[in-house]
């Protein structure tokens, strides 16, 4: 498995696929904002399934030669359908995978055995669909752009002969453009694999935990397909998805019931444990999965036995304790698809090379260096980590996997920048205790516009408010190390004059003598990381 990692043109203007789309399908939910009520069945303002299936008829039904594997949740599903893709390229079989959002290319969406579609493969795809776009723009109303993108990805996935199609939802389940499988005339998914689920796109999905929970469990609609249910946060969340199981006639293969993560650790890289500047940090991963149990949970569709206890013990790219659950839940996935005859019994001795070789996707704790190092006498190595979290569980996440990669006293500078409607207040609380010495304040276009992002203003306030917190819960005593170190706060008005003000004050930054790796973190939005890419201020 290798990792395509796309080189844009600075050129201003669109390139051919997306200008193609952007004249088809103009409708950018990504950009403008998704109506209230979208991802909610039956809602007035819900997506119309029937839309997408009308449009993959006039591209001749690609999805109806596929057989799919839906992957939904609210964090960490690029990660799982990732993992999922490594291991079944790696077991021999051709997997398409769907993922969203990109973050530098709309290449990065569409990929067939683990490598992103080429640019002119993509023009191409797009300039043979147009017809077929141009006769849909008449339907009232006409498709989204991502509706659009995801019948181009099915396409691209059956003419390239792909076993299954992994697809990751945009937004919800029972609505979601990928939901093409539950119609008539198609095969039924091989499995739908859930991740965790909290409260997001609340608005579209009906304005609270249980209703975005049942928004997305909506996607179970065909009885006999396996549901693989991630290890959730909340218990409400863990029995809606059953409920709604029971309820279709799906068994449930409960992530956490099957497996036992029994180590899972960040190995430090970059300097901060001893190591040379530069190194990358990994996380090691021991898991043990119950393929008797598994079994049972299937009943009737398990007709290729599996071995009843399986020891997989493996180092992934992908950093952060936090992607146990992710990779437990596509060695779950593969199990499930090998018992049940979907994939080859070669699939589970495959599993710690490929879970190893899986690459990080793009802003999710993606190291990269500064373009333009920032000249002086030491010139410092200087580390870059690009992730998007924009909630404050993966902002917490993140902060955690921060400071087990580059331990204290490691020095840390963040340049943050978001949409308007995240929670600003919970991801400053969630980033603030990783003790940064410099936070600078920004902004970002979101989807291209600058009516959505947030202002630096809205930022300073809820920093501040999150350090006036942290230092209330100091040990009071006066012989306690003070919980936060002294953080040089700055606002600027664009995302490289962010960089660039935290990348001079880190040069200078830390305790004296210091000569390992100084760590610079953009987060915030996967827009922010993509900006700093496509400028040229980061390279990757």
């Amino acid at each position: 498995m290798t990792s395509f990692v796309p080189r844009p043109s600075l050129d201003s203007a669109l390139p051919p696929a997306e200008t193609t789309l952007a004249s088809l399908a103009p409708l950018n939910h990504e950009a403008s904002g998704v109506p209230t009520g979208a991802g909610v069945p039956g809602s007035a303002t819900a997506f119309d399934p029937g839309r997408m299936q009308a449009l993959l008829a006039a591209l001749g039904d690609p999805h109806k030669a596929l057989r799919g594997v839906h992957v939904v949740g609210s964090k960490g599903k690029g990660s799982t359908a990732s993992f999922l893709t490594s291991i079944l390229s790696h077991a021999g079989l051709v997997a398409g995978t769907y993922t969203s959002p990109h973050v530098v290319d709309m290449t990065e969406r569409i990929g067939v055995g683990g490598l992103a579609i080429e640019r002119g493969a993509l023009d191409a795809l797009a300039a043979a669909a147009a017809p077929a776009l141009g006769r849909a723009l008449a339907a009232s109303p006409p498709p989204t752009w991502f509706e659009a993108v995801t019948a181009l990805s099915l396409r691209h996935f059956a003419d390239a002969d792909a076993a299954i199609a992994i697809m990751e939802a945009g937004l919800g389940g029972g609505t979601d453009a990928t939901n093409v499988w539950a119609g008539e005339g198609t095969l039924p998914p091989l499995a739908v694999l859930v991740a965790a689920v909290g409260l997001e796109h609340a608005g579209a999905l009906g304005g609270s935990l249980a209703a975005v929970a049942a928004a997305k469990a909506a996607i179970l609609s065909r009885p006999g397909v396996p549901l693989i249910l991630g290890a959730q946060p909340h218990a409400e969340v863990d029995a809606i998805f059953r409920a709604r199981a029971r309820a279709v006639g799906c068994p449930v293969v409960g992530v956490g019931d099957v497996v036992a993560v029994e180590h899972a650790r960040v190995q430090a890289g970059g300097g901060g444990g001893g190591e040379e500047p530069g190194t990358p940090p990994t996380t090691a991963l021991r898991l043990r999965l119950d393929g008797a149990a598994i079994e049972a949970a299937l009943g009737a569709a398990a007709v290729v036995p599996l071995p009843a206890s399986l020891v997989v013990e493996t180092c992934l790219r992908a950093v952060g304790e936090h992607q146990a659950a992710n990779a437990a839940g596509a060695a779950v996935a593969a199990l499930v698809l090998a018992a049940a005859g979907a994939a080859p019994p070669a699939t589970l001795a495959c599993l710690p090379a490929a879970l190893a070789a899986t690459p990080p996707l793009p802003g999710r704790f993606q190291l990269a260096r500064l373009a333009q190092p920032v000249a002086g006498p030491e010139s410092p190595h200087l580390t870059v980590v690009l992730d998007g979290a924009h909630t404050p569980p993966a902002a917490a996440a993140l902060a955690a996997a921060l400071r087990a990669s580059f331990p204290l006293p490691t020095p840390l500078g963040l340049v943050l920048a978001s949409a308007a409607d995240k929670d600003l207040a919970g991801l400053a609380g969630a980033l603030v205790g990783t003790a940064p010495l410099v936070a600078v304040f920004t902004t970002v276009p979101i989807g291209g516009s600058n009516a959505r992002a947030a202002a630096p203003g809205a930022w300073v306030g809820a920093w501040q408010g999150a350090r006036s917190r942290a230092r209330a819960r100091a040990p009071a005593a006066a012989a306690a190390p003070p919980l936060l170190p002294r953080c040089r706060e700055m606002v600027k008005a664009s995302l490289p004059a962010a960089i660039d003000a935290a990348a001079r004050e880190l040069a200078v930054a830390g305790p004296p003598g210091w000569t390992g790796a100084r760590v610079l973190c953009v987060a915030g939005s996967l827009h922010g990381v993509g900006e700093a890419v496509r400028g040229g201020v980061v390279e990757v």
